[in-house]
């Protein structure tokens, strides 16, 4: 029944028929009780594919009995039909809320019901298949599903930090450093594919050369606004000194412009593109400009000209948590 409920939510996302999906769902464990399954456990699913096309049942709700259960390991094959992509996402998400609802959270050494194993499959079934299911919502509605005794909802912020958790080494195994899932993870987005995208764009940018100045200095940005506070409002062009200080502004009027226009339309790559040529009118700022100077209006207007690069930066990701 919690399956039903959840694969019906899911179906629209998935592109996935509701009926079919519930259907699926209510006959998902009826093949666990037979005498084949019994003897062989590795044929779950599969038997129950073969038992619901003998019964006449519809070829994609017989292909989600077996779908249900995929990826089944590392780099396994993902369910090729759309009712049984959404059985699997949810049966994906009710083993985990259920899971740390028990109190059966994974440790180093013990992982009963293949918790790891669920996270790193919902992600491959999210991200490969490019859906709109942000985590906290997939979450609540499996948490919703189970009964209110068990308090289901208290852990879906601890299961959204596990999945989360678990990016590192689903991106590590595809070569992407650790610094740059952490960079994105950062923003505390759960949207993963969105953060996929962010990702994968930054891992390309920060392998560049041409960018080792504004990594730099972000860095040096982020630091001083730690130490002395961001700063609200508007820059100051009056009080904008030095050269440099003007000169960085306006390269950053420049490609703003072009900066956020990628960003609406979620291209991260194109979006990065301008900031890289920030990288020379930074690195002049540090070397010419006295930040916190003896005059409180100048320090101030040069801190906020750093508070508004640094948000403009966290638009995209934690770019000080990037290696130069």
């Amino acid at each position: 029944r919690r399956l039903e409920a959840l694969g019906r939510a899911l179906a629209p996302v998935c592109g996935a028929d509701a009926d079919n999906v519930a259907t699926a769902a209510h006959i998902s464990k009826s093949d666990l009780l037979t005498e084949m399954v019994m003897e062989f456990p590795e044929l779950q699913g599969l038997m129950g594919r073969y038992y619901a096309a003998a019964e006449g049942y519809a070829a994609d709700i017989a292909a989600a009995l077996d779908e249900q259960y995929q990826p089944r390991g590392a780099g396994g094959a993902l369910p090729q039909t759309r009712t049984g992509l959404a059985l699997a996402i949810a049966e994906k998400l009710d083993t985990l809320v259920g899971g740390f609802a028990i109190g059966a959270k994974p440790t180093g050494s013990k992982d009963p019901y293949a918790l790891r194993r669920m996270a790193i499959s919902l992600i491959r079934l999210i991200n490969e298949n490019n859906l709109n299911l942000p985590l906290d919502r997939a979450l609540a509605a499996s948490a919703a599903t189970y009964p209110a005794t068990l308090a289901a909802d208290k852990h879906t912020a601890a299961v959204r930090d596990y999945i989360r958790e678990r990016l590192d080494s689903y991106y590590r195994e595809q070569g992407i450093r650790s610094e740059t899932v952490q960079a994105v993870l950062a923003l505390g987005g759960d949207d993963l594919v969105d953060n996929d995208r962010r990702i994968r764009a930054l891992d390309t940018f920060a392998s560049s050369d041409s960018v080792k100045n504004l990594l730099a200095s972000a860095k040096r940005i982020r630091n001083i606004l730690k130490k002395n506070g961001e700063r609200d409002g508007a820059v100051q062009t009056a009080l904008l000194q030095e050269p440099a200080e003007q000169a960085l502004w306006q390269a950053w009027q420049d490609k703003q412009p072009a900066f956020e226009q990628a960003l609406a339309a979620s291209d991260y790559r194109a979006a990065l593109e301008p900031l890289a040529t920030l990288g020379a009118p930074l690195d002049a700022f540090f070397t010419d400009v006295m930040v916190m100077s003896d005059d409180p209006a100048l320090q101030q207007n040069r801190l906020t000209l750093l508070t508004t690069l640094q948000r403009g930066f966290d638009k995209i990701a934690d770019l000080s948590l990037l290696s130069e």
